[in-house]
Order: C-alpha cells, then structure tokens, then sequence
C-alpha cells in the first residue's frame, strides 16, 4: 500500500496516509479534530467511512507544570469517566501504556454507539494529543494495520 505525508506546520506535527483514503481538513470537523482521513467507499451503499482522525487538547494550565505521565493519566483517567457518563453502551475493551513518536502514550479499544475506536492519547507541551480509529466492529481488523502504520509514522516536527 502507498502512502502519502499529511505535513501540518502550524500543529507541529506530520503523519502518513494510504494514497486511497481521503484527506479531511479541519474546517470539515468537529473540534478539537485538526485533521481526518477516511477510507474510500467501496460501494455506494455504505454509510459508514472507517476513519482516522487527530484531535489536539489544550490541557489547563496548572496541569502544565506537571510531568507529562501525570497529564497523561488525569487525562485519561478523565476521558473513559467522561465515556462512560455519556454513552450507555461504552465498554473499555484495552486500556494500555504504549509510546507514540517517541512519547510516552496511553492506548484505549473501546466501543461507544455501534464503533469499536483505537484511540491514543500522548501529551507535549500543554498539549494532548489523540489519535482515534473510529471503525464498524465487524471491519475493525481489516483495516488496523494500516491504521498502526499511520500511527506509527506520527512525528513531532520540534
């Protein structure tokens, strides 16, 4: 599979994608996602587009004086509390320590309204960083390694 660099200078961050799969810019999402990357359609039947996204969290400032790994945790600690509050059917498959273009990360599997979602959670600066595999469960395999390989080409430019 080609693959082709998604480089956002004013994020500080670059990313590699599967030529065939869509480039979705911010101004098309929701916030906090900056950018978004969707599988081709394979019919016109479906309604659902395997996704990628990458959403950047500004955390509170007397968090920033805190080691990263203290960020991290609070933060995820946080988002599966704020999961389970909001979607009745949220059920944490993984919950894992992991690293991410060099950084300490945390990864999450989990399901929430129908998708099983591949999320990891790293932090820079006073920054989280979340990249999230939103998928159809009964697909989600087929598509995750080429969701590891755009995680595992996430880069920080400084």
């Amino acid at each position: 599979m080609d693959f082709r660099e998604c480089v956002l200078p004013e994020y500080g961050l670059k990313i590699s994608y599967p030529t065939a799969w869509e480039k979705v810019n911010k101004t098309d999402l929701r916030p906090p996602l900056v950018i978004g990357f969707r599988r081709p359609r394979e019919s016109n039947s479906e309604s659902f587009l395997e996704s990628v996204g990458i959403a950047i969290i500004d955390v509170s400032s007397d968090l920033v004086t805190s080691p990263s790994h203290v960020i991290l945790k609070e933060y995820i600690d946080g988002n599966i509390a704020d999961l389970k509050r909001r979607f009745s059917d949220f059920v944490l498959a993984m919950s894992a320590p992991t690293t991410v273009a060099g950084n300490e990360a945390h990864q999450l599997v989990y399901i929430e309204r129908g998708t099983r979602n591949l999320a990891i959670f790293t932090v820079k600066g006073n920054k989280v960083y979340n990249i999230v595999y939103r998928s159809r469960p009964e697909v989600f395999l087929k598509y995750l390694s080429t969701v590891e390989q755009m995680i595992a080409s996430f880069e920080f430019l400084s």
